[in-house]
């Protein structure tokens, strides 16, 4: 047997539940990728839900996001088949349900061999595993970057085949490849699997210093002088989190979901931490160089001395995530209807965003209200 923790705590039988030989007993849910932001979230809700939770950790992976959480962790790496043995050996694999959500992030020009290993390899890996388990549903987070960019006023809605000659960069190339890579098993092996694309998120327990969280850290310290043009979807990593779990349990097999929520332009990111923060707008505008920013959240923690790389010091580095897809407009009506997927209001996730922040630096916010 590997090396695994377990944190014991009484279950609750109030989630998702199986019938085990007369008794009824809650899901058991692996889940990969569990420290990440929208990974310790989509955990969060299965253990609220009173569901069980095993997590995939690599031994290099800082535990902060999910500490004190009642999960049982498995060490090992998605990458390595045979280190993942302890995380897949369980007694009912088709009543069990892998999310796998583990990735690296990273939006440089960049090539970076690990993009591959964790987005392709590792992905091959883990559905390699639930195929040869029997497992009863895989669930890959994917993103929207893994679907081609439409001309400007188009809105992008899910397609049925993935292909990484048609989107742009690394990271986008290798979801597209891991996607497919699923789809193919599903029609060849029978493999009962859902994807889902989510856009940027937002929201609580950022431990990993996420585009985002990192834009507002900027905000805070003085850093943003001006805004840029163009804008990003972001949606409420909770509501994400929840599209996830609800695929697991409605998704139809074979089908794709986007999990977005609405564009959002860095004029009204940035009006909004003007008005929680009672500062004066910033008003001057500048064009959107092409981004050089990379974020490799996988591995290390959200420490000063762990930040993401920057690779260029001006402020269209650090607001490079607006200029990613600065007029995409992703559509979540499938995920809508076929998943029950809501979406919250964008104020009050930044708003909430900022008071965690705030809370985990032991440096409260006092925030004024946002108008609508």
């Amino acid at each position: 047997m590997g090396h695994f923790e377990y944190m014991q705590t009484e279950f609750q039988h109030n989630g998702t539940n199986v019938e085990m030989e007369g008794l009824t007993m809650s899901r058991l849910y692996l889940v990969t990728g569990a420290t990440g932001h929208l990974g310790n979230t989509i955990v969060r809700l299965l253990l609220e839900a009173g569901d069980r939770v095993r997590v995939l950790v690599h031994p290099e992976d800082d535990l902060e996001s999910i500490r004190g959480l009642p999960v049982e962790i498995i060490y090992g790496d998605v990458v390595k088949k045979e280190s993942m043995k302890d995380f897949f050996e369980i007694d009912n694999p088709r009543d069990a349900i892998v999310i796998h959500a583990d990735e690296v992030i990273s939006f440089s020009e960049q090539k970076d061999a690990t993009i591959f290993r964790v987005n392709v390899q590792g992905t091959v890996s883990v559905t390699d595993m639930c195929v040869k388990k029997h497992i009863g549903r895989l669930v890959y987070v994917g993103s929207v970057h893994a679907i081609p960019v439409k001309p400007k006023g188009t809105v992008i809605e899910e397609v049925e085949n993935f292909s990484r000659e048609l989107v742009a960069g690394e990271y986008a190339k290798s979801k597209a490849e891991a996607a497919q890579y699923i789809l193919s098993k599903v029609k060849l092996n029978g493999l009962n699997a859902v994807i889902v694309h989510p856009s940027g998120t937002i929201g609580p327990n950022d431990y990993k210093n996420s585009p985002v969280v990192q834009l507002i850290r900027n905000y805070f310290a003085g850093e943003m002088k001006a805004t840029e043009r163009g804008g990003y979807d972001i949606a409420d990593v909770r509501d994400v989190a929840a599209g996830v779990i609800s695929a697991a349990e409605r998704g139809i097999k074979g089908t794709s979901y986007i999990l977005s929520n609405q564009f959002i332009s860095a004029k009204v990111f940035f009006d909004d931490l003007n008005t929680l923060s009672g500062n004066a707008k910033i008003k001057k505008a500048k064009k959107i160089r092409k981004p050089r920013l990379q974020w490799l959240t996988r591995r290390k923690s959200l420490a000063a001395d762990a930040r993401p790389k920057v690779m260029q010091k001006s402020s269209p580095a650090k607001q490079a995530l607006f200029a990613l897809s600065p007029d995409a407009r992703y559509s979540h009506r499938r995920a809508d209807h076929e998943l029950h997927y809501k979406t919250r209001d964008f104020h009050t996730s930044i708003k909430e965003t900022v008071l965690w922040i705030g809370e985990l630096e032991k440096n409260p916010v006092e925030v004024v209200e946002v108008k609508e």
